[in-house]
């Protein structure tokens, strides 16, 4: 498209884009040449690659995208941390409980699939109940995510399955806790 300079009003710059197959440094002194001698009084400054354009243009969002990310790791593992001392201290809490069922015959699993049952109950619930604040909010996030849908069921399954297994690998130390109490211990403890 061709816009004569005297009706742009927004910008105060000239551009000038060349393509080439060769060395694109190769071609700055014949370019600089070629515009002085249309316009010897013409500026020929901040020479870039595309891909250096490009790069500048999109350092915020790239910015944006590693702050996301690193900010979405520290929740992970904040999640995995809270995970671990609320079903620590549930154990702690059930230590007779736990007793009684190793004593009465329970074996060593059905205490682990116990403890773990419970953890995937409450990220069954935790799921669901973010996943549906997801659709109802999600054409309000639509406005912010360029080219991308705000529900997509093959990310929310990615999500649900990472935060499904850091739930259960959190939890797996105080259910292993768990299914070593002596039952004779547990039983004396009040």
């Amino acid at each position: 498209v061709y816009t004569p300079v005297r009706q742009q009003t927004a910008w105060n710059q000239l551009f000038m884009l060349i393509r080439t197959d060769g060395w694109p440094a190769s071609l700055v002194s014949s370019a600089r040449q070629t515009v002085s001698s249309l316009d010897p009084e013409q500026p020929v400054y901040n020479i870039q690659t595309l891909e250096e354009a490009l790069a500048t243009s999109s350092f915020q969002q790239r910015l944006s995208a590693v702050l996301v990310s690193i900010f979405a790791g520290v929740a992970l593992v904040l999640a995995a941390i809270g995970i671990y001392g609320v079903m620590s201290f549930a154990v702690s809490a059930r230590t007779q409980e736990m007793g009684v069922r190793l004593a009465v015959g329970a074996q060593r699993r059905d205490v682990i699939w116990l403890v773990l049952g419970q953890v995937l109950r409450l990220s069954a619930v935790g799921l669901s109940i973010g996943i549906l604040v997801l659709v109802l909010a999600g054409r309000a996030l639509e406005g912010l995510l360029f080219g991308v849908r705000s529900i997509d069921p093959v990310t929310i399954a990615v999500v649900a399955v990472i935060l499904g297994t850091v739930a259960l690998v959190a939890a797996w130390a105080p259910a292993s806790r768990a299914s070593k109490v002596d039952p004779i211990q547990a039983l004396r403890t009040e």
